[in-house]
């Protein structure tokens, strides 16, 4: 028999008068042994809900994809991309997409009489969705964004850590200064302050109208920096029609974990080299309708560390 199991038969079983020694150290480790496990439940709890909580804050300030201009710059400036109103509606009529809406961004610095600070103005359109922020807000209003550029708003959305550093007040001017060739100036009226908590974006994150920076830079009317799409489920890989129908939002999703001896590469577990299945097979269909399928990797913003993702699939024509 295990040492161990006979120990503890024989403590449980000695009799009443003979257990005055034993049973109050073994009521204090089985509620030693409670309270950690309590602790450690409130603890997964706890991480869970700032999981959630800086996931959430993360993809207000931003969404969950962005489509740019590839380039190798790492400055917050923008190549102009031309606005497409049919690329634009068919992405808003796909079934995983919650919201779409234009922008741009540019850094600037913005100086008061005393102190100067380094900025990032982000351009929105009239097609913002200006939701986080509402539920952020702490005094003012948003700035009132219409499509037109003739009717260009000069209100701007600027965080609490951000009007304290420059002692700003609702109602006030604000001047930024842009370091471009030659060097342009933009004076805007304080509509809104804003508070998130997350230092990394309220430090430096500014909201106004997108004509602005398309004016800044010298664009057309027609021309943006992007544009930024909000999905309604961000967490699975699957299949879908090339119109943006889902097939199955997760078929190759079934089991994501992490490397036995690497702890920091992660891999998709499902068997991918489904030999003998045909693609329109997977996805739940019956017979080849034509056409194209997309394999789309979807993730949680939420992550432990920051890193690269290559997604790779190697396709064999029969």
């Amino acid at each position: 028999m295990n040492s161990s199991i006979f120990i503890a038969k024989r403590l449980f079983t000695a009799k009443e008068n003979n257990n005055n020694y034993t049973r109050p150290i073994i009521r204090i480790a089985i509620l030693a042994i409670a309270i950690s496990v309590a602790v450690m439940i409130l603890s997964v709890f706890i991480l869970s809900g700032f999981k959630d909580d800086i996931s959430n804050k993360v993809i207000g300030f931003g969404s969950h994809i962005k489509i740019t201009k590839f380039n190798n710059n790492q400055s917050f400036e923008n190549d102009p991309i031309d606005f497409d109103v049919e690329i634009y509606n068919n992405i808003k009529n796909l079934d995983f997409v919650s919201h779409i809406n234009k922008y741009a961004t540019k850094a600037g610095i913005i100086k008061n009489d005393d102190e100067i600070h380094g900025v990032v103005l982000k351009g929105v359109s009239g097609d913002y969705n200006w939701d986080f922020f509402k539920n952020n807000l702490i005094s003012g209003e948003i700035p009132n964004i219409k499509e037109s550029i003739k009717d260009i708003s000069n209100g701007i959305l600027i965080s609490e850590s951000i009007s304290k550093k420059l002692n700003i007040k609702l109602g006030e001017d604000l001047v930024i200064y842009f370091i471009q060739n030659p060097a342009r100036v933009r004076k805007f009226i304080v509509s809104g302050i804003y508070k998130t908590a997350l230092s990394e974006f309220d430090d430096i994150t500014a909201f106004a109208d997108l004509n602005h920076l398309i004016k800044l830079n010298n664009w057309n009317a027609n021309q943006i920096g992007g544009y930024e799409i909000e999905t309604k489920n961000f967490d699975n890989v699957g299949i879908y029609t090339s119109a943006g129908v889902v097939k199955d939002a997760d078929v190759f999703a079934t089991a994501v974990a992490d490397g036995a001896a690497i702890a920091e590469v992660r891999y998709e577990a499902a068997n991918l080299n489904t030999t003998g299945q045909q693609l329109y097979e997977l996805a739940g269909d019956s017979s080849d309708p034509g056409g194209y399928y997309y394999i789309a990797a979807t993730m949680s913003a939420a992550g432990g560390t920051a890193g690269d993702m290559a997604f790779i699939i190697n396709y064999v024509v029969n």
